[in-house]
């Protein structure tokens, strides 16, 4: 059986600036709508949220889906809800969302919200760097 390696890089400063990220508000039942910031991630196919901001704005997940994905290091499953509306940068969406339990890299704005935003006027040429 094969030995895992591990390789160790020294000097390494962890990148921590100019990131792309977005304002978007989660549309439930409840009035209140916490603004989060979403890193953009155009290899991400949803909008992924921690479950945790479902049950602030009222959604419940216990008809959500199960939604099996690929990370960077394996395969993964969280719920997916369908047609829920999402306020990207003041733009108002119908999208589907993914909604993970620990939700380790925190919220990630995947393609199909970046293109449903993009359809209803978000400017694709200022963005919001971190």
């Amino acid at each position: 059986m094969k030995k895992d390696t591990y390789v160790t890089y020294k000097n390494v400063e962890q990148y921590i600036g100019n990131r792309p990220k977005l304002d978007i508000e989660l549309v439930g039942p409840k009035s209140q709508r916490p603004v989060y910031q979403a890193l953009v991630d155009t290899g991400a196919d949803y909008l992924m949220l921690p479950d945790t901001y479902a049950q602030q704005v009222g959604l419940s997940l216990s008809s959500a889906q199960p939604y099996g994905y690929w990370t960077a290091n394996s395969w993964a499953t969280s719920k997916i809800l369908r047609n829920l509306d999402v306020i990207v940068e003041g733009l108002r969406i119908t999208i589907d969302v993914v909604f993970d339990p620990l939700c380790p890299s925190g919220p990630i704005l995947g393609r199909s919200a970046l293109l449903a935003a993009i359809e209803v006027g978000f400017n694709d040429k200022e963005w919001y760097w971190l």
